[in-house]
């Protein structure tokens, strides 16, 4: 069953009105991405028990093409994307062991060929760390023919996404996020020395051989320690998001986290501009974007989410949104023409919040949606655009059906 909401034809939709959705089919829908079959939305078969399903719907009115049941033995994660005619996805399987010991969580990447729903190849990244701070979850980039991943160790590797071949790992562990353009890749995290603290760590590789061009590392002068958890490219710049562990000028004499984005030249490895908030209120950068000189950066607040854009070039403020997600789950924000979107969950009420068309130049918001309320309760996973729909992706739930996938699309224009 899909609808079409609100009464709104394609012709006539306003930017933000949903104009199909689909919530007939069971499962929760984790990542999605368009690609030239359609869009490529990535389900768990059952929220409750482990299988990975490929469903490819028509973006424009929500017709399901094709549904590819690939594997009962594994549970879909966040990350996805398209190669090739392949959807490359991050996977987890539980692994039993003898008692008393508890299983373990095995990472995997799973390459299926859209056309056939065949697996083309998987590659093992290693078993969970019980006790990982930060927590650093696997990263995901690719350009051309090649993919690069950190492993459950930290360490990057690239891999040949035709084959899941391993073609060079880089030994430093620690990674957090990866990004990757023509010749270039990003790696940047954190890591503990033998005697010291946490220092935040920029390696810019080369794409070919994984040989390290130039490096950097930091703990800003904070005896607590310095963390980098996200990265982007901005034009000539690498641009470095994370936080600083500080214990001053702290009002009641504990630690906390301030906000921390960094700049590089892409070329040199020269710290251009540094921005921390001394705010001493526990917030740190969780994402970065960057588009035509701006950065955005989407702000963990204490398990809420604020957002701020940057001037590329200087590193000044642009403008801080007035939009606050208030103890909220977030999906990742996306860019798509010259603006920004997101969307969360909020706890204090059982829909999901869709925020669109966030202006570039000033934050103003465009719109907000909401999905239906009580009894149905919703939740978002991830987005994906194109230049005419905002795909949410996600679950809703109800006393009599139970658990189901739900997707939303969204006009732009």
């Amino acid at each position: 069953m899909v609808l079409l909401l609100t009464g709104v034809s394609r012709a006539h939709a306003a930017p933000g009105d949903v104009v199909w959705s689909d919530s007939r089919l069971p499962g929760r829908a984790t990542a999605g991405a368009l690609a030239r079959q359609g869009l490529v939305v990535v389900s768990s078969a059952d929220p409750s028990a482990p299988g990975l399903v490929i469903r490819i719907y028509d973006p424009a009115d929500g017709t399901l093409r094709r549904e590819h049941v690939i594997d009962k033995q594994v549970t879909p994660a966040r990350q996805a994307l398209i190669r090739g005619g392949m959807v490359i996805v991050l996977v987890r399987k539980m692994l039993e062991k003898p008692a008393p010991e508890p299983p373990a969580i095995e990472n995997r990447l799973l390459a299926v060929h859209l056309a056939t729903g065949r697996v083309r190849w998987q590659r093992s990244l290693g078993l969970h760390p019980e006790y990982d701070y930060p927590d650093r979850p696997v990263s995901i980039a690719a350009f051309g023919h090649r993919v690069y991943v950190s492993n459950e160790g930290g360490a990057a590797l690239a891999l040949d996404s035709r084959s899941g071949r391993v073609l060079w790992r880089d030994r430093r562990e620690g990674v957090a996020a990866i990004a990757a353009r023509r010749g270039q890749v990003m790696v940047v995290g954190s890591e503990t020395p033998a005697l010291g603290w946490p220092r935040l760590f920029v390696r810019m590789l080369d794409a070919e051989s994984g040989r390290v061009r130039w490096e950097d590392e930091d703990d800003l002068g904070s005896p607590l320690g310095a963390f980098a958890s996200t990265v982007a490219f901005a034009d000539e710049h690498v641009v470095v998001g994370g936080w600083v562990n500080r214990t001053s000028p702290a009002y009641d004499g504990d630690y906390y986290d301030d906000p921390l984005l960094l700049a590089y030249d892409a070329q040199s490895g020269v710290r251009q501009w540094a921005m921390e908030a001394y705010l001493a209120n526990d917030e740190r950068v969780h994402r970065v974007l960057t588009h035509e000189g701006r950065v955005f950066a989407l702000i963990d607040v204490k398990g809420s989410w604020r957002l701020e854009a940057h001037d590329a070039q200087s590193g000044s403020v642009v403008w801080q949104s007035e939009l606050l997600l208030i103890d909220s789950a977030v999906a990742e924000p996306v860019i798509t023409g010259d603006a920004l979107y997101l969307a969360c969950d909020p706890f204090e009420y059982p829909a999901t919040l869709v925020a669109g068309g966030i202006e570039a130049d000033d934050g103003a918001v465009g719109w907000t949606t909401a999905a239906e309320g009580y009894p149905i309760f919703y939740s978002a996973s991830a987005l994906a655009a194109d230049d005419e729909r905002l795909y949410v992706l996600g679950s809703a739930w109800d006393a009599q059906r139970g658990p189901y996938q739900a997707i939303w699309a969204h006009a732009l224009r």
